[in-house]
């Protein structure tokens, strides 16, 4: 229990008995944390579903021509941010689609508004993906991008467009969308600003058992290294409404 796992003896895992697996694991939790468990209260907004990219696996982009396509105005999303406030959140996540009419700006304002108004909340925000989306779009680098998020009230970032990383099936699922070196960068450099963020993985579609082991290989190697990560999230691929066109298990 106290040996690192390596990749073919967590290969190997997938084929124990699962609730073997699960005592092992509550063990390893109790000897980490006891008894304790952590959660805040949060609210996600997704200001825009207008996305230049399409990703195989995605219900929630729309294109500019598509009657449920919207954009959130500030005051909407200040709105809800009172809202979330009045009811004790501690915490807003905001995530969008890749909207080339949306800037960074209309991003910064946005993150600057609920600072001032809230400093107590905390601001969890843009994806690696939408960085570097942003970061081209304006001609910015990943570290002029990082610096204005932190000028502007941003306290951490989420883990979202990590999907797999293995790039033959992100070639499949999501290609043009940021790359894993890419990812991977934008979440060092993050850190070391003294900044924690999350990190996610999308699994049960075309990615293999092999692919999610080193997914997780590599978030191991840079927590290692930056210890920046304060959470992993695997994410269940949903079958409904995309192209992947894979039936439920």
């Amino acid at each position: 229990m106290n040996n690192r796992i390596n990749f073919e003896d967590a290969l190997k895992l997938y084929d124990e008995d699962f609730f073997t697996l699960g005592e092992m694991a509550d063990k390893k939790r109790q000897e980490l944390h006891g008894k304790k468990t952590y959660f805040n209260i949060n609210r996600h907004i997704n200001p825009t579903n207008v996305c230049a990219d399409v990703c195989k696996f995605c219900a929630y982009s729309a294109t500019r021509k598509n009657p449920n396509q919207y954009t959130m105005s500030h005051e909407e999303i200040m709105q809800i941010v009172d809202n979330i406030v009045s009811h004790d959140a501690k915490e807003v996540h905001i995530v969008s689609a890749h909207n080339p009419n949306v800037d960074l700006d209309w991003y910064l304002g946005i993150f600057k508004k609920i600072k001032e108004k809230y400093p107590q909340l905390h601001v969890k925000a843009l994806t690696a993906a939408e960085v570097d989306f942003l970061s081209r779009h304006h001609g910015l680098s990943y570290d002029e991008v990082l610096d204005l998020m932190v000028k502007n009230g941003v306290d951490s970032m989420p883990g979202g467009g990590a999907e797999i990383f293995d790039e033959k099936v992100r070639d499949y699922i999501c290609k043009g969308k940021v790359t894993s070196d890419q990812w991977f960068e934008i979440h060092r450099k993050w850190h070391e600003r003294g900044k924690k963020s999350n990190v996610t993985m999308l699994f049960g579609h075309v990615e293999s058992r092999a692919n999610r082991i080193d997914h997780m290989m590599r978030i191991r190697e840079l927590q290692d290294q930056t210890g920046g990560f304060n959470a992993f999230i695997p994410l269940v691929y949903q079958t409904e409404n995309n192209y992947l066109n894979i039936d439920k298990p």
